[in-house]
């Protein structure tokens, strides 16, 4: 079981090939459903305003509305739902400030994603490719000729050497075509224990569906979160470690991964509860829910 904590990536550690296309904000009259952006933040213009959108958002009534962040920067805020798209590919190189020794990406739409590491002086340290292909259901030949092709959308690199060198990020799709990522998370690794079966995956949909007076299902559809809800099992004599751990990084968002190949245990979220007896003088049993951000 391996705990994740990322690194913040800014301008100021970022370069990216996505470009910044969106409208930047200037002084005069901006008119009713513009969006405009300041820095890396994108609002939109409820009314017709000379506001400056920062100020605009606490007017009363607000004349701005904050809509998140702009398309460059997507992949690197808390809600990995909202996805950086271009065409073709996603090329980005991430300089951490810090010793990290691992990447997540997660809500993928591509190909494949690749992840380098060199030593600048023209050597590489790390330089993996993993595809997004989805082979699992293919069990003969019908399956392989008429099964329609599905992708993985989440993927994990946990065997990057730990330096603080730049971390370079590419993720390919159809040539022509949009290529989606919905969070790029670097950082250092912590291992836990071991996630054993038991493990659950549930979903927190937050969709609503009634009926009307004819019966008939009225749905407004709405976000959606993964509960995960892991059984890891823990050397006694570092309950105390996990636990004070579990309890600093309550209130922040990490990466939690039960198992680096089955993407239904990698979650991005928060601790929603855990339950740690002293079960015997050599392994105790951690039962750990996470409730990802949406």
């Amino acid at each position: 079981m391996i705990i994740i904590q990322p690194i913040d990536v800014t301008d100021s550690n970022l370069v990216t090939n996505v470009a910044l296309s969106e409208q930047e904000w200037t002084a005069g009259t901006t008119p009713e459903g513009a969006e405009r952006r300041v820095g890396n933040d994108l609002y939109r213009a409820v009314v017709e305003t000379t506001d400056d959108p920062v100020v605009g958002i606490n007017a009363d009534p607000p004349t701005w509305i904050r809509l998140g962040v702009v398309n460059r920067f997507q992949m690197f805020d808390q809600f990995y739902h909202s996805q950086t798209v271009a065409v073709d590919q996603i090329d980005v190189t991430i300089q951490p400030s810090e010793v990290v020794n691992s990447v997540t990406l997660l809500n993928l739409d591509a190909l494949e994603a690749r992840v380098r590491v060199e030593d600048g002086a023209g050597g590489t340290l790390y330089d993996q490719t993993q595809s997004l292909l989805d082979n699992s259901q293919v069990l003969d030949y019908w399956e392989h000729f008429f099964s329609p092709i599905l992708r993985r959308k989440d993927l994990t690199f946990i065997d990057l050497p730990a330096y603080s060198l730049p971390i370079r990020v590419t993720v390919t799709g159809p040539a022509g075509e949009e290529v989606s990522v919905g969070g790029a998370f670097v950082g250092r690794q912590r291992i836990i224990g071991t996630a054993v079966y038991g493990t659950r995956r549930d979903l927190l949909n937050f969709s609503t569906k009634e009926r009307d007076q004819f019966g008939r299902f009225e749905i407004v559809s709405r976000a959606k979160a993964k509960l995960v809800s892991y059984e890891v099992a823990v050397e006694t004599r570092n309950n105390d470690y996990v636990a004070d751990f579990l309890e600093n990084v309550a209130d922040i968002p990490c990466i939690y991964i039960g198992d680096a190949s089955r993407g239904g245990t990698i979650t991005y979220g928060y601790p929603r509860d855990f339950g740690f007896p002293y079960e015997t003088p050599s392994i105790s049993k951690l039962s750990l829910e996470v409730e990802s951000v949406t």
